[in-house]
């Protein structure tokens, strides 16, 4: 079975010279042999470090190739990889590290700071960008061993150009594109390319990745290596992504879908991917600029898109296909991405838990079912929403969404009773409550745990927050269920409206009158600021739960 690393070696050995990574604000290009000499340069470095199968190496950095290359470096090595949100707070990110049991610490030079807060708790803290090990103050020297050795034994060092190094120079320090390690002209080679280190089998854990932590404590996904494939091959089929395509990544990679799906998804089908960091005007320059074919997010950057002036003055003709996914969606907001942006669209509904994988909405079928998130699981992907015994729904009755597929996790790392809360006999029991239409699609109807119980009646807050979303004087809204001393609990409502806008509760109450049963209107409503949201962009009803008060009055 494959392994990430072997991927990668396929594809220096298939596509030596075509581009495997583009960063534009460097700007730096990659070939695939680029790819693979930096990663095994690097490796060498980690490699005398300390890093061997099985060491845990948390990697801190934003949308760079040292992202890129710090990944590839370790898994090559068979480390699992824990990649860690930037915006985190260092106690954040000291509290995951102590969870996962990390050993290494990976960082980009921009994060030194962070770096040196947290370089007292016993980790390895290795900078990225220089290669230099900071906390036993040497140098990394250039491995001359086979880890680090040129692909091409046996053939003339002088016949090939300098390495190019990806990385800024610095005095003092070892770069991983140094002479010693040259990069060939051709993809030509007289042996194999050699590993950096000890492959791990495909059933060994590639990555811990940290859930969203949107109802507390955020829980460690352990995911093997052929999970990680498995929806790289299933996102290749599914979006049609192919060698010669090129993806954009501007959502952040330490998320499961921008790492797992289409960072692995177009490496898996040696398609070019474009690297950034997300804003509107970046987005649109890039897809101007560099051609993009795809690219996924989550709904937030679509509907700032789509707010965007001047939209219609930029080039978006190479794009085949716009994918979204991450968070719940009405079918009114989708519409207006599609008239904002135009071209074809794709919702991807799962779970990092299974890869992320689970279910899509394809493009032929959004002009029925938009809003929907398809009916039927993705290639090779079994999906059911089931009563609490097990058994499938009727049309139109509520249930939980349960997924069975390659790509589910091995465990929660170090919890093994959310564990068996979550896998029973193979299928992952996701926790979404939902519905399947007369034609059999899946309409998301809520949270299980955001699921309000009101005199004895099920309110589902999605379905009050895609109502209010459609609202123009709305920018952003939550719905949770709060204690009432006669129903059990009421529906509040908290508002966020657009600059210059005024908006009466009452008035936001009438809106809701003929949309939804009166039972569902919210009783309270709140206007604010601002909604507490994590560091993946997801709305805390646990804070917003936690933080209410009865001084609103019934």
């Amino acid at each position: 079975m494959d392994t990430l690393w072997r991927v990668i070696e396929r594809n220096a050995l298939n596509y030596a010279n075509e581009t495997a990574l583009r960063y534009p604000s460097g700007p730096r290009t990659y070939t695939w042999l680029d790819l693979y000499t930096e990663a095994t340069q690097l490796a060498a470095r980690l490699q005398s470090a300390g890093v061997r199968p099985g060491s845990t190496v948390a990697l801190f950095s934003a949308n760079k190739p040292e992202f890129v290359l710090g990944f590839l470096a370790a898994t090559s090595l068979g480390a699992v990889i824990i990649p860690l949100n930037i915006r985190l707070t260092t106690r954040e990110i000291s509290g995951i590290l102590a969870d996962a049991e990390a050993e290494f610490f990976l960082f980009a030079e921009e994060f030194g700071p962070v770096a040196s807060e947290i370089a007292g708790s016993g980790l390895h803290i290795f900078d990225l960008s220089a290669g230099l090990s900071i906390d036993s103050g040497s140098e990394m020297n250039t491995h001359s061993g086979a880890a680090g050795a040129n692909p091409l034994s046996g053939s003339d060092p002088n016949s090939y150009p300098k390495a190019r190094s990806g990385f800024d120079q610095s005095p003092g320090t070892t770069h991983f594109g140094s002479d010693s390690n040259p990069i060939p002209k051709t993809g030509h080679r007289t042996e194999p390319l050699q590993p950096a280190g000890s492959i791990p089998t495909s059933a060994g854990t590639a990555e811990i990745l940290y859930t969203s932590g949107t109802t507390g404590k955020p829980k460690g996904v352990r995911l093997s290596h052929e999970a990680v494939l498995s929806v790289a091959k299933i996102i290749t089929y599914e979006a049609g992504i192919h060698a010669g395509d090129n993806c954009l990544i501007l959502m952040p990679l330490t998320h499961s879908a921008p790492l797992n799906l289409f960072l692995w998804g177009s490496f898996w089908a040696g398609a070019t991917v474009t690297l950034g960091d997300f804003a509107p005007d970046v987005l649109l320059r890039y897809v101007s600029h560099e051609k993009p074919t795809h690219f996924f997010g989550a709904p937030i950057v679509y509907q700032l898109l789509s707010r965007t002036p001047n939209l219609k003055e930029w080039d978006l003709s190479s794009m085949k296909l716009w994918i979204y996914g991450g968070a719940s969606v009405g079918g009114a907001q989708i519409q207006q991405w599609r008239e904002a942006l135009g071209g074809q669209w794709m919702g991807v509904y799962g779970l990092t838990e299974a890869g992320p994988n689970g279910s899509a909405l394809r493009p032929y079928e959004h002009a029925a079912k938009s809003g929907s998130i398809g009916k039927r699981g993705t290639a090779n992907t079994e999906i059911r929403v089931v009563r609490a015994d097990g058994t499938d729904t009727a049309p139109d009755e509520a249930g939980e969404i349960i997924i069975r597929s390659e790509s589910i996790m091995l465990e929660y790392h170090g919890n093994p009773e959310a564990t068996r809360e979550a896998l029973v006999d193979g299928w992952l029991c996701t926790g979404d409550i939902a519905r399947r239409d007369a034609d059999g699609y899946i309409w998301i109807l809520d949270r299980k745990k955001d699921m309000i119980i009101s005199g004895g009646v099920n309110v589902y807050p999605k379905e009050i927050e895609d109502i209010l979303s459609m609202h123009p004087q709305i920018a952003d809204v939550a719905v949770i269920g709060v204690p009432h001393p006669d129903w059990g609990e009421t529906v509040l409502a908290k508002v966020v409206l657009r600059p210059g806008e005024a908006l009466a509760p009452e008035a936001i109450r009438d809106f809701c009158r003929d949309k939804l049963a009166d039972y569902k209107i919210p009783r309270l409503v709140e206007i604010v600021g601002s909604l507490p949201r994590n560091a993946s962009g997801k709305i805390l009803k646990h804070v917003l739960r936690a933080g209410w008060s009865a001084s609103v009055m019934y």
